[in-house]
């Protein structure tokens, strides 16, 4: 009050200050999917040297050979690359993405995720049909952002433009405030421009909590027309995991028996489970060691056994 008496000017000054910011943040919180768009191309110019990212003539973005290698000082491992067998060659059309971004990976980690994800997106042919699905508690599409939450017990908000999904936590976990027990999206056709901005996506999505098996999966496998092949990648163990995968596995033989490649981001306990998800769908599984080491086949087989894990 002695204040307002001695310099009332000041105070409502201060007062309009406030209501300016609050309407900034609002506007920027609730501008359009496509003013967003534009903003992000705006920032894309510093992005697209570090990608290795150039406009091809015709306007869209060719790589050069450096983008093949999209996170520093990190090889692929070709973990999220289709490899037919040639006794039963498959030529995927539909292919889905499902990366861990988990708080519980470590930052070498996180990068081969990237790396590895980077690379998969990078083998696409123009026309393919793909999706990306991130996942730690909630499951949220590439192109979709987390405004909110990703600390553990709090709800999480995904934006998807002016659309929102909420994702409420209870029970130690998060459950979908939709119509379904999982969000709905749609295929995404591989061309020069979806590719970049997928690239983009990538770049940019950060870690949050919790970690979950099924609802990722069960978001890529809704996915129609169903996936042919579906990639998944996690570092986590979770409860109830064998029960998880043989629920997986009736979807599955539902949506026609897509092929499903799963690695196992240096948690041997994870393996049992998702090696028996991918043998049974034609797939193959890989876990990944200490120090970057991909274990497949009968060097899984012999790692597994000395930790007192059979696959059998």
């Amino acid at each position: 009050m002695q204040i307002y008496e001695a310099r009332p000017s000041l105070l409502w000054t201060v007062v309009a200050l406030g209501c300016v910011t609050g309407v900034i943040m609002v506007w920027y919180r609730r501008r359009s999917y496509s003013q967003r768009f534009r903003e992000a191309k705006a920032k894309g110019r510093e992005l697209r040297a570090r990608l290795g990212v150039r406009k091809s003539p015709a306007g869209g973005a060719s790589k050069s050979a450096s983008a093949r290698r999209p996170v520093k000082g990190v090889e692929s491992a070709g973990l999220f690359r289709h490899v037919p067998d040639e006794a039963a060659p498959v030529t995927p059309d539909r292919i889905a993405f499902i990366m861990d971004v988990s708080r519980s990976l470590t930052p070498a980690q996180f990068a081969m995720s990237k790396a590895e994800l980077l690379s998969g997106v990078d083998s696409l042919s123009h026309g393919t049909l793909y999706q990306v699905i991130f996942f730690s508690g909630p499951v949220w599409f590439a192109h979709q952002r987390l405004e909110s939450g990703g600390q553990r017990g709090e709800d999480v908000e995904i934006c998807d433009g002016d659309v929102e999904h909420r994702w409420k936590y209870a029970f130690g976990g998060h459950l979908y405030e939709g119509d379904a027990a999982h969000p709905a999206g749609e295929w995404r056709v591989a061309s020069d421009e979806t590719l970049y901005a997928t690239r983009l996506d990538i770049e940019v999505v950060g870690k949050s909590d919790g970690t979950t098996w099924h609802l990722p999966l069960l978001t890529a496998l809704h996915l129609e027309p169903a996936p042919s092949l579906v990639f998944f990648m996690t570092d986590g163990e979770i409860a109830r995991q064998d029960e998880v995968i043989g629920e997986i596995l009736d979807l599955v033989r539902e949506r026609g028996n897509p092929v499903i490649h799963t690695t196992a981001l240096m948690v041997p306990g994870a393996s049992k489970s998702l090696h028996r998800l991918s043998t049974a769908t034609g797939g193959r599984h890989a876990l990944v060691i200490a120090g970057g080491h991909v274990l497949r086949d009968q060097d899984l087989v012999d790692y597994l056994e000395e930790k007192g894990i059979s696959l059998g």
